[in-house]
Formats: structure tokens, sequence, C-alpha cells
């Protein structure tokens, strides 16, 4: 008898764990699930797509239930953003020409300046560098003056209001 007890115990209890398991992923498919919103997709992942039809790949991104997207190639990205405007995705952040800053054409990184006001007016608040060459990443001293350079970018990105 007290065998029975011990499996039905074992039964309930693997039962209750999983269900509660389950539950949280099949919440997370409810349509009015606040995390479901804020999934995004990088562009990247679509570049071949992208580069024989923006606005076509834009539109498919927001069928598919992306409501947000992070571009690449900013600012040279006017394709993507017209899609994403069209398509309704929206757009917070954006690869960037990441040598304007890791190696920039001169020390008030004036290009870098240059992709800060058109991420301002894009509205895009965040820009990612997705990559460091080689040539930025062969020794310790490499690193240091990338993270010098990054602090520079960093605290111009901050006066702009972007991250």
């Amino acid at each position: 008898m007290a065998e029975m007890k011990r499996r039905r115990f074992l039964a309930t209890s693997t039962t209750a764990t999983l269900s509660l398991a389950l539950a949280g992923p099949l919440r997370a498919l409810a349509p009015d699930n606040r995390y479901r919103r804020n999934i995004g997709i990088q562009l990247y992942t679509l570049r071949g797509l992208i580069g024989r039809d923006a606005a076509a790949t834009l539109q498919a991104v927001a069928d598919a239930g992306y409501q947000q997207a992070e571009l690449y190639g900013f600012p040279n990205a006017d394709a993507m953003l017209a899609g994403a405007r069209d398509a309704g995705v929206a757009v917070h952040s954006a690869h960037f020409e990441w040598d304007t800053v890791v190696n920039p054409k001169d020390e008030k990184m004036s290009d870098f300046a240059t992709i800060l006001e058109k991420a301002g007016n894009e509205k895009i608040t965040h820009l990612v560098i997705p990559f460091l060459h080689g040539h930025n990443r062969r020794n310790l001293d490499d690193y240091r003056l990338v993270a010098d350079r990054c602090n520079q970018a960093a605290a111009m990105a901050k006066e702009a209001g972007i991250q």
C-alpha cells in the first residue's frame, strides 16, 4: 500500500512539473503577451533577400509577425528604412559603419558624427558594432585602442541621445 502512494505521488508531481514547465512557453504564444510585441529580427540574417527586394522582404517580415527590426549597413540603409516604414516595422537599432569609430579618419570622428545625426533623424536609438577586423584584435594594445575609441564614440552618442 505504501508503494502505491509513492507511485501516485511521483506520477502526480511529474505531471505537475511538466505542466508548469510547458505553461510558460505556451503563454509566450498568446496574442496579448507583452513581450511578444518586442520580438524583433536582425535584418542581416535576410541580407540576400533584402539585396534583391528590400520592400518585399520587410513586408514578409511584418507578415510573419515581427514588429521591429535591426538594420545593417547604416547609414547606407535607406531601402531597408523605407521598406520598414511602409510595412509598419519599427527600427530602433542598427549595425553601422563601425570603422568610423574603430578606425576613424580623424580624431574628431567626423564620419561617426554624421552617422549620429542621421540616426537621430531616423529615430534610431541604438548603434551596434557587430564585428572587429583581424587587424583590430591582434593583441592587447589593439583592444585598448578600440576601447578608447569606443569610449570616445559613446560620449558623442550619449550627447546625441543614442546608445
